[in-house]
């Protein structure tokens, strides 16, 4: 027989035993014959990948038959209700039915099962529907703490205990109680990186950077669209085209004849001074040092803007008229093409919370390169911008709006938060530099 011969064969093979289920080159190779998953992988796997016979489940090294519609998730919940463990009350019935409905609640389930079983110290080992509580909770986390060599545990394992207390054992715990049994539910290093900003004069070297550095506009887009959204990255990349609105913008402001104005509503260090001192200022102007200058610019306005997260929809506004001008001609070009999305090409995509990560993954790899490449041209000593760089956009974005409206943080929350604990204690916190400008104001 031909190597073409076999190769067609063992392809059939392949094809039937897909027919039950979603399978590994692993376990396919077992099935066809015992063969080696590199080879099964580079000799039958890839050719037909890329014929379109086969697609690989999103999230998992899992092949499937072309029209399959499994996804990690299905697959995780396949795999479970095999499993002893989760056939458990405080599980299968109570704790399962919540996980589903979120992105990472089968993950954090599988790590408390990594801890019941024993895998994670093998001091701490139960049967999660044995678990009394406060006695094996308390039981439960000295061991991780002696395990860990800590007195405090890592958020993670506080977060999986304190989930299983709630989901599993439907527990109310208050923060207290919480804090008090080793469970507490804040973030590790909480309000590290609520200061990080860009220094004065570091938007105006960005913009310049992205448009001498690169020949076409997209960088620069990009930047300024996370800039002034200031957006989680996942979110940025499911914005549509048709949440644009592009309008023009009347803005008002006095100047002292032949010098610079003082009352701006661009950025970069221009202060803003409240329309109360504005119109007193123009109501006493002497004409003859005075100038009130009306002027139009461009500016965006973004509808329902989706925290994924969160599933929240926020309003945002673009007032950099450079960067608006450009990303109007972006988007126009896009609409013309038949684009659906802003910066994502598929117009098929379906985003949900189980399939996101793995469909987002390259596009913010780019992105996070992108950022890191401008944060060593600015020669940035933040290492948050280093080791967080599409993330650390939007600390850097919120901090500029929180600076343009004196610290207002009820009107920055409207365009990001339902409540404003979370901003001030994440994001929000006042710079060193926004502290001594304050100061200046109070202190002669």
């Amino acid at each position: 027989m031909v190597m073409s011969q076999v190769t067609e064969l063992m392809q059939k093979k392949i094809l039937d035993v897909l027919q039950s289920r979603p399978m590994t080159p692993t376990e396919i190779g077992k099935f066809i014959g015992g063969l080696d998953r590199s080879h099964v992988q580079r000799q039958y796997l890839k050719p037909m990948l890329e014929a379109g016979q086969i697609f690989l489940v999103e999230g998992t090294h899992k092949y499937q038959l072309k029209g399959s519609h499994n996804t990690a998730q299905t697959i995780k919940l396949e795999l479970a209700s095999k499993d002893e463990f989760y056939q458990t009350e405080t599980i299968g019935k109570n704790w399962m039915p919540h996980a589903k409905t979120t992105k990472t609640g089968m993950n954090v389930i599988a790590s408390f099962q990594e801890l019941c079983l024993g895998k994670v110290t093998r001091k701490f080992k139960i049967n999660p529907d044995a678990w009394i509580h406060p006695s094996t909770t308390i039981e439960c986390v000295e061991k991780l703490r002696e395990h860990y060599g800590v007195r405090e545990l890592s958020f993670h394992p506080r977060k999986v205990v304190r989930q299983f207390l709630k989901y599993g054992l439907k527990l109310t715990i208050t923060k207290e109680d919480a804090k008090d049994l080793g469970l507490s539910g804040e973030k590790d290093n909480i309000g590290d990186h609520a200061r990080v900003s860009f220094e004065h004069g570091e938007y105006a070297k960005a913009k310049e950077y992205f448009k001498t550095h690169f020949k076409n506009s997209l960088p620069l887009i990009k930047f300024g669209f996370k800039f002034w959204t200031f957006g989680r990255p996942s979110s940025i990349l499911i914005v549509k085209l048709s949440q644009l609105e592009f309008y023009d913008r009347k803005i008002e402001y006095v100047h002292f004849k032949g010098s610079k104005k003082i009352i701006s509503h661009t950025i970069d260090g221009e202060k803003i001074i409240p329309d109360k001192i504005f119109y007193e200022m123009v109501q006493d102007a002497d004409s003859e040092k005075y100038d009130v200058v009306n002027i139009t610019e461009r500016a965006c306005f973004v509808r329902d803007f989706v925290e994924f997260k969160t599933d929240s929809k926020y309003p945002k506004y673009i007032y950099d008229q450079e960067i608006v001008i450009e990303l109007e001609k972006y988007a126009k070009e896009r609409l013309s093409r038949g684009f659906k999305y802003l910066f994502w090409d598929n117009n098929e995509t379906e985003f949900t919370l189980d399939n996101y990560d793995s469909l987002v993954r390259i596009k913010r790899t780019e992105d996070n390169q992108l950022m890191k490449d401008l944060y060593t041209f600015l020669e940035s000593k933040d290492e948050y911008c280093f080791s967080h760089s599409n993330y650390s956009m939007r600390h850097i974005g919120i901090q500029h709006w929180l600076q343009l409206s004196d610290y207002n943080y009820g009107f920055i929350a409207e365009m990001g938060w339902e409540d404003i604990d979370t901003l001030i204690t994440w994001y929000g916190k006042r710079t060193k530099s926004a502290f001594d400008k304050k100061m200046a104001s109070v202190i002669a």
